[in-house]
């Protein structure tokens, strides 16, 4: 069986093609990544949106804890010698 080959599929691309879907990728870059940062950016944002939120929460289990050990000292006459740590 004989394989019949054009004279296309020996040369390959031509360099206008290939310029074309450059050219086709070049745009897609330009529209898509300026709408990519701005998401990156607003993820970055919310982000750190709940790690503010998550310290604050800390911030009131510590404070909740110390006055909760406060309160257990003064009940156990503990509270005028030094704590171990």
């Amino acid at each position: 069986m004989k394989v019949v080959y054009n004279r296309y599929m020996k040369q390959g691309f031509s360099f206008i093609s290939l310029l074309i879907v450059l050219v086709i990728i070049g745009a897609l870059c330009a529209v898509f990544l300026p709408q990519f940062k701005q998401e990156v950016k607003k993820q970055h944002t919310t982000q750190l949106g709940v790690i503010k939120q998550a310290q604050q929460v800390q911030e009131q289990l510590n404070a909740q804890a110390q006055a909760q050990q406060r309160m257990l000292d003064n009940l156990t006459g503990t509270a005028d010698r030094p704590r171990k740590r």
